[in-house]
């Protein structure tokens, strides 16, 4: 298909997709390790030691997306329940909200 037949948001996704392969991430890889589910973190979370989780990896469908400035909001669902985390530039920080 050549460049003048796409549309703008897919014009979008191919830029995207570059610039991932050019950061060195592959995009489609064949696998991914997660450690929780959506539930399993949000039993475990505190709101008093909030990083005695550490590293957590949840593999869901974005559902909701709220950017706000240098912050954004999203909500993460898989089979166990649904998730929002906090996220912060430039480091990326998540805190989960019950």
């Amino acid at each position: 298909m050549s460049d003048l037949t796409r549309n703008d948001q897919e014009r979008r996704r191919i830029e995207e997709l570059h610039e991932l392969r050019a950061a060195g991430v592959n995009p489609y890889p064949v696998s991914f390790e997660r450690t929780h589910g959506a539930a399993d973190i949000l039993a475990a979370f505190s709101d008093e030691v909030p990083d005695a989780l550490g590293t957590v990896s949840i593999a869901g469908r974005i559902m909701a997306i709220r950017k706000m400035g240098k912050a954004s909001f999203l909500h993460v669902m898989d089979s166990s329940g649904r998730i929002q985390a906090y996220l912060t530039q430039p480091a990326t920080h998540v805190r989960c909200n019950k």
